[in-house]
């Protein structure tokens, strides 16, 4: 009955803050569907589709090793080697990938400043995907759900100052849930004591190397889920170009709300499971 309970508490806890960060979501698409064109939004759309792409690749998957590993481990010290060596790894692949934008900026491939905004994205929302796994490691999902609704409501008022009132149009829109994921992490940060978990003498090859074992085989199954779901607007985007594909975005939104709602139940889900593991091998 126990297990059903907590099963029960997690989804209604994570779906309220869902629900309200998708909902307030599509409301916002309203107003910058007309603040924007079709075209810009589209590409926008294409940028999303691209961070969400790279996240498990530059992660490789390591905050689902950190969360597997620490949810179970003993003590806060244990708990604090496997969220140092996970934030290592992503911190040392992200600067890679910053090394290979500087390149593409330095040779003129893409604007100088469109691939600024881009790798603010990207930062920001790395930063932010390795942060929700920690905090089901430490269970506080209700600052869990409180960074999605301050990152949804920080996305509202940043679209409006960037994109409504400055004019800044597609880079002020992916500028503003750029700021919007970095004002959900500050948060996650300060509230949870992150840096009480990250340690220089908690650094290990070994562990690092555990947690890469764990995670990398997930990337191919998270780029499969991606291509699953996105590689439809890849090819609308190279048929009929950016306009059709910012209509079939903003058309995908209600499905996606439904999609996301299911999904809260799959994380809740492995929570419990995670937690009742944990239970059995802390009584054997």
């Amino acid at each position: 009955m126990n297990k059903g309970n907590n099963l029960a508490q997690n989804t209604l806890m994570l779906s309220a803050g869902n629900v309200l960060s998708k909902g307030i979501h599509f409301i916002l698409v309203i107003f910058v569907s007309h603040w924007l064109s079709a075209e810009s939004y589209g590409t926008f759309d294409v940028v999303c589709t691209y961070v969400t792409l790279l996240l498990p690749v530059l992660s490789l998957s390591t905050g689902e090793a950190m969360f597997r590993f620490s949810v179970i481990a003993k003590t806060r010290e244990e708990q604090s080697v496997y969220i140092t060596n996970g934030f290592l790894l992503v911190a040392c692949n992200l600067g890679v990938c910053i090394v290979v934008i500087g390149v593409l900026a330095t040779i003129g491939v893409f604007p100088v400043f469109s691939l600024l905004a881009f790798l603010f994205l990207l930062m920001a929302q790395l930063l932010n995907y390795y942060l929700q796994a920690f905090l089901r490691a430490i269970k506080k999902l209700k600052l869990y759900t409180m960074g999605n609704i301050v990152f949804t409501v920080m996305v509202v008022i940043f679209s409006i100052v960037f994109v409504y009132l400055f004019g800044y149009g597609l880079v002020g829109l992916i500028c503003a849930y750029a700021a919007s994921y970095m004002a959900a992490n500050i948060l996650i940060i300060c509230f949870a004591g992150f840096w009480n978990y990250v340690l220089i003498a908690a650094v290990s090859k070994s562990v690092i190397k555990r947690m890469i074992r764990y995670s990398l085989p997930l990337v191919p199954n998270d780029v499969s889920w991606w291509v699953l779901n996105v590689s439809d607007r890849q090819i609308i985007l190279m048929a009929l170009g950016a306009t059709f594909n910012g209509i079939y975005a903003i058309a995908n939104k209600i499905p996606s709300l439904c999609t996301s709602i299911f999904s809260v139940f799959g994380i809740s889900w492995q929570q419990n499971i995670v937690e009742q593991m944990e239970k059995e091998e802390w009584g054997k």
